[in-house]
């Protein structure tokens, strides 16, 4: 019929050869890009892990895995969905570790209240923390789930008794929260390995000499059969390499 083509006798005789050839050509050429190309690691990460701690550890990690394509998604830990995780690696904030995963603590962690020195000194907090309750002290709040970082559990657990009489702005992302704390905005409780070198070099300060050990860290986070990958060991080495003041978890 008009618009059809149909094979003549020769072409029908010579057509499941030719398929099979031209099939096997294909083949060879998916595998030869298969080889060539470089391999790829997947991470999603903590907003807050990896904006302090990941990025300028970034140069060290591409340098280590040169032939290494990396991909980063972020995400907060609160937020992480265990049941979507399909990359190769995570690395999040976790109290205790996920069912069906390898799950790596990186270092301790400690849950401090800080701000700028002048920030303290202006509301005369060094070694006061009474004075929180005086007008105009804003105490930030993160918006995540882990009462550790909750202005009223953490004051009790540090033995003070103490009712606040007003609190600041909260905010939902932690990278946020430590830029308005950075910019005087106010104090807040932050954990310590995200403000480690900001508290080294005297940013930040903690004017009541507290800090809170929690459950909570940071864990390297992968399939039971992908976490003795080269790629993910040298991703958990570099990663607990202690920052300042940090100690890396047995």
């Amino acid at each position: 019929q008009r618009g059809e083509l149909a094979l003549t006798e020769a072409g029908a005789t010579l057509y499941p050869g030719l398929a099979q050839a031209f099939d096997g050509m294909v083949e060879s050429v998916s595998s030869l890009v298969r080889v060539g190309a470089r391999p790829a690691l997947h991470l999603t990460v903590d907003t807050a892990f990896a904006a302090r701690l990941l990025a300028p550890k970034l140069g060290r990690l591409r340098e280590g895995l040169p032939q290494v394509e990396l991909s980063i998604t972020t995400v907060e830990s609160a937020s992480f969905d265990v049941a979507r995780f399909d990359d190769d690696c995570a690395i999040m904030a976790l109290a205790e570790p996920l069912p069906g995963f390898q799950c790596e603590p990186l270092f301790d962690d400690q849950a401090v209240a800080v701000c700028t020195p002048h920030y303290a000194e202006r509301h005369a907090l060094f070694g006061a923390p009474g004075n929180l309750r005086n007008p105009g002290v804003d105490m930030l709040r993160g918006d995540g789930e882990d009462p550790a970082f909750d202005w009223s559990t953490w004051l009790k657990a540090s033995g003070i008794s103490l009712r606040p009489l007003r609190f600041g702005l909260r905010f939902s992302q932690q990278p946020v929260l430590i830029e308005a704390t950075l910019a005087g905005q106010g104090i807040s409780i932050l954990r310590h390995s995200l403000i480690a070198e900001e508290l080294s070099r005297g940013r930040l300060v903690n004017p009541f000499s507290l800090a809170r050990s929690i459950a909570s860290r940071f864990h390297l986070v992968a399939a039971e059969h992908r976490c003795k990958d080269p790629e993910i060991r040298f991703l958990a080495t570099l990663l607990s390499d202690q920052s300042p003041g940090l100690t890396a978890a047995a």
